[in-house]
C-alpha cells in the first residue's frame, strides 16, 4: 500500500513538470524556427510564427519583415540566442531571451506566447530594460 501511495504522489508531481517541459519545448521550437526563417530571408515562414492578432496588424509577410528589420535589427540578424526562462505572468506564457545582435551587443527580450489549436505562436516581443531586471 505504501508503494502505491508513493507512486501516486510521484505521478502527481511529474504531471506539471512534464507539461511545463512540453510547453517549454514547443515555445522554443517556435521561436527558433522564426529566427531560422529570418536568417534565411523567408518572410512568409517567419510571418507564420506570429499570432493571428499580429498577422492582422501587419497584414503581409513583407510588412512584418520590414518592421522586424527596422525595429528589431538584432533579432533580424541575430548572431546568438540564449533562452533564459519561461514564466507565466498575468495568465500569459513568456519566454525571456538574450539576443546577440550583428554588432555583438546583447539585449534582452520577452516573447509573449499564445497557444492556438495546440501550437504555440508569438504574440508579441518586448525589449527588457536593464532597470526592469532589478525590479
Amino acid at each position: 500500500m505504501r508503494i502505491l501511495s508513493t507512486l501516486l504522489v510521484m505521478v502527481a508531481l511529474a504531471g506539471p513538470v512534464s507539461a511545463q517541459t512540453s510547453d517549454e519545448a514547443g515555445v522554443r521550437v517556435e521561436i527558433e524556427d522564426q529566427f531560422a526563417d529570418f536568417r534565411a530571408g523567408d518572410l512568409a515562414g517567419a510571418f507564420e510564427h506570429a499570432s493571428p492578432t499580429l498577422q492582422m496588424l501587419f497584414v503581409s509577410p513583407d510588412n512584418f519583415g520590414r518592421m522586424v528589420k527596422t525595429g528589431y535589427p538584432d533579432i533580424w540578424a541575430a548572431k546568438a540566442v540564449d533562452y533564459l526562462g519561461l514564466r507565466t505572468e498575468g495568465g500569459r506564457l513568456i519566454e525571456r531571451l538574450r539576443v546577440t545582435g550583428p554588432d555583438g551587443a546583447t539585449k534582452l527580450y520577452d516573447y509573449v506566447m499564445q497557444q492556438i489549436e495546440g501550437r504555440w505562436r508569438i504574440d508579441g516581443v518586448f525589449p527588457v530594460a536593464e532597470d526592469e531586471l532589478s525590479a
